[in-house]
């Protein structure tokens, strides 16, 4: 699975105060097939948070 910047994506887990299923986007690549930065949102589009996760921390949104 290829992951490119912009690409919409979902978390698989909780990470701190963002539950599981929170949509966001690749802002930043730092480890291809590993390590990115994903920006989250709420589900009116406003920025919940920025953190860098692991590729087994999110998946592709369908």
């Amino acid at each position: 699975m290829e992951i490119k910047l912009f690409d919409s994506v979902v978390t698989t887990v909780d990470k701190g105060s963002v539950k599981k299923g929170t949509q966001g986007a690749v802002v930043e690549i730092w480890r291809p097939g590993e390590l990115y930065e994903v920006e989250l949102f709420d589900s009116n589009g406003k920025t919940i948070d920025v953190f860098t996760l692991q590729v087994n921390e999110f998946r592709l949104a369908d």
